[in-house]
């Protein structure tokens, strides 16, 4: 997570890119960049233009870019109406290692390359989780991932899905987001975590590069970029984010078009079991 005094940065200068004046009809289509939180987004526009009555059609994670949808003025009754939108995503992955947020901020709860001293560690989401951390791969078996063996693993997400929402999320449960019960140290055990229907349009292997200790793969996190305008379809390169790594860990590059409410994380940590 970046300090405050990083976001800040990065907001005043969303701020400066803003058009000087606000959209006629109220529909704001920006380009989150990568570090700031949806409602950052929402305070800047705020800032910029000194209209209260504003909001957003949907998150995205503070590490993912792309484009997002914001409503100002009278335009914030149209709200149903754009988050209903369906999502596309373009999404890069490293397989062997599982957090407890299921993205590069979350604590390490196991690492293939590190497996004794990871399984050890007395973590209390751990238990919350529904994974067989005995039944894990070790270090060999990766070398045997190819990029048949990933396509033939997402046949199973081309689909209609009950995803359970990750144990940090926004989500609420009897009032309170999970996030705070997973800060606290009591996390929601995973078969009471909200679910939510969802549908895989399509998911497509764009790149895949094995395991390799060779090689140095170029980027070392799970994160997200939406890459198509909800509005024209018109497609933006998304943002590269992560820095270099040696490249043990395999890692993949997916396309992802789905429906609201999905979680790119959930996904990506499901594909990884």
């Amino acid at each position: 997570m970046l300090g405050k005094q990083e976001r800040y940065q990065i907001i005043d200068q969303f701020i400066t890119d803003l058009p000087p004046q606000p959209p006629a009809d109220g529909i704001l289509v920006v380009d989150k960049p990568s570090g700031s939180t949806s409602h950052d987004l929402v305070y800047a526009v705020r800032r910029k233009y000194g209209i209260k009555k504003i909001g957003h059609t949907g998150t995205l994670d503070p590490l993912a870019s792309g484009l997002m949808i914001l409503l100002i003025g009278s335009a914030t009754k149209r709200a149903a109406e754009f988050s209903g939108l369906d999502k596309a995503y373009q999404v890069k992955a490293k397989l062997g290692q599982i957090t407890d947020s299921f993205d590069i901020e979350g604590q390490i709860l196991f690492d293939i390359f590190n497996r004794e001293s990871t399984l050890a560690n007395d973590i209390p989401i751990r238990k919350s989780l529904e994974v067989n951390w005995d039944d894990l791969k070790n270090s060999e078996e990766l070398g045997s991932l190819t990029d048949k063996t990933i396509e033939q693993a997402l046949e199973d997400f081309r689909s209609q899905l009950n995803q359970r929402v990750p144990p940090f999320s926004a989500v609420k449960l009897n009032g309170k987001p999970l996030y705070k019960y997973a800060r606290e140290g009591k996390p929601i055990p995973f078969e009471r975590l909200p679910t939510r229907d969802i549908v895989i349009h399509e998911i497509k292997l764009l790149d895949f590069k094995p395991h390799d200790k060779n090689r140095n793969n170029g980027y070392d996190e799970i994160h997200s970029s939406v890459i198509s305008d909800p509005l024209s379809g018109a497609e933006i390169q998304p943002a590269v984010y992560g820095s270099p790594n040696t490249g043990l860990y395999p890692t993949l590059r997916l396309h992802i078009s789905c429906s609201k409410g999905t979680y790119i994380r959930s996904l990506v940590h499901d594909l990884g079991l």
